[in-house]
């Protein structure tokens, strides 16, 4: 629905403005409290070798695990407001006639939406969306896909993992050491 009065379409930018602020915070508390977890969970892991005893591994593993999956679940509700917010965005470009995540949106298409209309996006001409598909088709087709969550899904089983091995590796070697308790 288009917008009728000067006032509705300052208020729809001021709105755009706002949730574009919100967007930027919640990437940049994904990106940093990944980071975060990331460092510590690798450290986790180093400092495991110095640790005498096999409880110790286990209590510093199952805290690295646990905080990594609640990382993951934060991450996860985050990502699913951001997506909301992107489509409160797209909803205020279309009243207003402006086109950032409508250009997104069409760089992000898939393979199989290739016939894309002129008339599919409201207001581009031949040439706009050209030039859209060139950026798109850059390096051979290897637009910045989004999707980013399938691939850090596999963080948090990782670290899971990792912990596992190293748990299972303490314990049969303390349960194998000459004189030593593995607890």
């Amino acid at each position: 629905e288009k917008v009728d009065t000067s006032m509705q379409y300052n208020e729809l930018l001021e709105e755009y403005k706002i949730a574009s602020q919100k967007e930027m915070n919640l990437e940049r508390n994904i990106w940093e409290s990944a980071g975060v977890v990331g460092i510590g969970s690798i450290a986790s892991i180093v400092i495991n070798a110095s640790m005498p005893d096999v409880f110790s591994v286990l209590l510093l593993g199952a805290f690295f695990v646990s905080l990594v999956w609640i990382w993951w679940f934060m991450a996860k509700r985050w990502w699913d407001i951001q997506h909301v917010i992107l489509l409160r965005k797209q909803h205020i470009e279309n009243a207003i006639n402006i086109k950032l995540e409508t250009y997104i949106k069409f760089c992000d298409r898939k393979d199989k939406d290739r016939e894309y209309k002129e008339s599919d996006i409201e207001g581009l001409t031949k040439k706009n969306l050209e030039e859209l598909e060139e950026i798109r088709n850059k390096d051979n087709g290897k637009f910045g896909k989004r999707g980013v969550q399938k691939s850090l899904r596999w963080f948090p089983r990782v670290v899971t993992a990792i912990w596992l091995a190293v748990a299972t590796r303490r314990i049969i070697t303390g349960f194998f050491r000459p004189n030593c308790s593995p607890i």
